[in-house]
C-alpha cells in the first residue's frame, strides 16, 4: 500500500512537472510572437537607411542634358 502510494506521488510529479514546462514553452512562444508583430526590442540596433543620408546621383537623359538626384528628378532638368 505504502509503496502504490509512492509511486502515485512520483507520477504526479512528474505529470506537474511536464504539464509546467509545457505552460511555460507556450507563454514564450506566445511573448516571442508578440514581440515580433509589435516590433518591440526589435528596432534597438538602427538601419542604415537612419545612418547614412540618400546618395546624390547625378545622370544625363537621352538628350544629354543634366538630372541632378536621378530617382526622382527625371523631369527636371537643367
Amino acid at each position: 500500500m505504502l509503496e502504490a502510494f509512492g509511486f502515485f506521488l512520483v507520477f504526479a510529479a512528474g505529470g506537474l512537472f511536464m504539464y509546467g514546462v509545457a505552460l511555460a514553452v507556450i507563454k514564450h512562444k506566445r511573448s516571442i510572437e508578440e514581440m515580433r508583430t509589435t516590433h518591440q526590442n526589435w528596432t534597438a540596433v538602427p538601419s542604415t537607411k537612419d545612418i547614412l543620408p540618400e546618395p546624390k546621383v547625378t545622370t544625363y537623359n537621352n538628350k544629354g542634358k543634366l538630372l541632378v538626384d536621378a530617382p526622382n528628378t527625371f523631369d527636371k532638368e537643367l
